[in-house]
């Protein structure tokens, strides 16, 4: 278990403040390690501190933390409902693909048997308006109609509480949960709604962490990011000690290509990450996320040795990882070194680092969370497409194959490979151009560091290939107004540029890169001239 340090800042008032609007207790926090937080609830004193402590672990997403703390406040008041509803809603992770149904209403069973009776135990306008929120998304269907009850309840209490700061922070998360399952302007509506409430907070409280940490989420898009660049630079000052919240600013560096920043927000997280881990048989907890995060931030700055590295680094770390998955476990850990070594490959050319043994997970398994089916698909695609480029065609097709019939855009990337191995330019642009529009960048949807090899820098280098470098010149462009300044966007467009006889274009592109590449390796440096 990860220790908790928690300093309470002097204030003119007490930690825990009364409340002068009512009978009830209003109990705040000021954690100079987690931010800034507080809820009119009715818990005894000596559950205050547990409690609050795990409202703001929630807030930043620090699911375990933040559940053992509310069994702690549980422990200290065993009729505190509000902690028990807090408690149940840890069990759902819902924007990293995790949902664990059962194991929330377990947990709520432990207070009373029916919603009901539940909803009798609270004691506080506020526990009574997160309580029936949480009844809603943990009735029975499936987890879009869960989300749409828990949006609409959330929205209720925002309405009729609109200075009540949890109520706006919890609103902003469900409208952020019912964005995620949309695209388009769609999601952006969702998206600008969300950041609405979350704003609100984020200006009357500055040090709110599930206001700054929701209004990234909702702004952590191509159209969005720019409105959320304070928010990220102030969260990891505002909760140092939330894991997570050093990672998170990545959201918005990474759609700005801001690189240096994601880096040093990506070490800070994989050290707090690390340093956290005492028992060596823990590692598969390790923030493999971030890791993630930051090995794509060395390759856009040329730091190929320390993104090489990072491969190495896991690989020892998850020696035992292998079947490591199911519903209540990341699947991160088990797939990590694939991950790395796929992504150096591609962004490199370089595959000798690809291991060839891996872990094996049926992607079609329905008992493993959506997170796990998502990366045991990326998996087959990886190796597949590696298959491809070291000739393997037979493996390549199994691969492709066994893929789910909803990934099958993974599948034509793999026999887009093939092709290129064949050396058939004019069919890979063909196969590209067909596919291409449905997999662009939707400028209003969350970016991450995509598993896959990038359609546009694989078309832009056919059609230079092919002889057509004036259409490579306009998909890098393109390619680099939603994905500004990755490396491997502006070789290829130095590329097509000299290839077009662009030779002052050219020369303006490779200074680009050059200076963002200040403190790039030799080997990734000597990439900038060629042609």
């Amino acid at each position: 278990m990860r220790k908790l340090l928690l300093v309470f800042l002097a204030t003119a008032a007490p930690a825990f403040a009364q409340d002068t609007h009512g009978p009830h207790t209003h109990r705040t926090a000021q954690l100079q390690s987690l931010g800034d937080v507080a809820f009119n609830n009715s818990g005894n004193a000596t559950a205050q501190k547990p409690f609050l402590t795990g409202l703001a672990l929630l807030h930043s997403f620090e699911y375990d933390r933040a559940a053992q703390s509310f069994r702690d406040a549980v422990k200290a008041d065993p009729n505190f409902a509000l902690a028990y509803w807090m408690d149940a809603f840890t069990s759902s992770k819902v924007v990293w693909g995790l949902d664990d149904p059962a194991a929330a209403r377990a947990t709520l069973a432990r207070l009373a048997p029916t919603a009901q009776a539940r909803l009798a135990l609270a004691r506080t306008p506020s526990e009574g308006a997160f309580g029936r929120s949480v009844e809603a998304f943990y009735a029975d269907g499936d987890l879009r109609s869960r989300i749409a009850a828990f949006s609409k309840s959330m929205r209720s209490w925002a309405s009729t509480a609109p200075t009540d700061h949890e109520a706006r922070a919890f609103a902003a998360l469900a409208i952020i949960w019912e964005a995620f399952q949309l695209r388009g302007a769609a999601a952006d509506s969702l998206n600008r709604e969300a950041v609405a409430h979350a704003q609100y907070v984020f200006d009357k409280n500055p040090r709110h962490p599930g206001a700054a940490h929701y209004i990234i989420h909702a702004s952590d898009n191509p159209a969005g990011a720019e409105r959320g660049l304070h928010a990220a630079r102030e969260y990891s000052r505002i909760a140092p000690d939330a894991e997570h919240a050093l990672h998170m600013p990545s959201h918005i560096f990474l759609p700005l290509g801001l690189w240096e920043d994601m880096v040093q927000s990506n070490e800070r997280s994989w050290k707090a990450s690390r340093s956290a881990i005492t028992d060596p048989a823990s590692a598969w907890q390790s923030d493999w996320h971030g890791l993630n995060w930051l090995q794509y931030a060395y390759l856009q700055l040329g730091r190929w040795k320390d993104a090489r590295a990072l491969i190495d680094t896991a690989r020892a770390l998850t020696p035992s990882m292998q079947g490591r998955v199911s519903s209540k476990e990341f699947p991160d850990g088990a797939y990590i070194v694939e991950q790395l070594a796929f992504r150096y490959g591609s962004e490199t050319g370089d595959w000798s680092h690809f291991p060839i043994d891996t872990v094996a997970i049926n992607a079609n398994d329905s008992s493993i969370s959506d997170r796990a089916k998502f990366m045991a698909s990326a998996s087959l695609y990886q190796r597949a497409t590696v298959a491809a480029l070291r000739g393997d065609s037979v493996a390549a097709k199994a691969g492709a194959n066994a893929l789910p019939a909803s990934r099958r855009s993974m599948a034509t990337m793999v026999g887009i490979t093939l092709l290129e191995k064949a050396g058939d330019s004019s069919a890979v642009i063909a196969a590209l151009e067909t596919l291409r529009p449905g997999a662009r960048v939707d400028r209003y949807s969350s970016m991450a560091p995509s598993p896959l090899r990038n359609i546009d820098e694989t078309l832009g280098a056919a059609l230079v290939a092919a002889g057509r470098p004036e259409d490579a010149i306009a998909i890098y462009r393109e390619a680099l107004r939603d994905r500004p300044r990755r490396a491997a966007s502006l070789m290829g467009l130095a590329r097509a540029q000299s290839a077009a006889g662009d030779s002052a274009g050219a020369r303006q592109t490779r200074e680009e890169l050059t200076k963002m590449w200040h403190r790039a390796d030799a080997e990734a440096r000597s990439r900038i001239g060629a042609r």
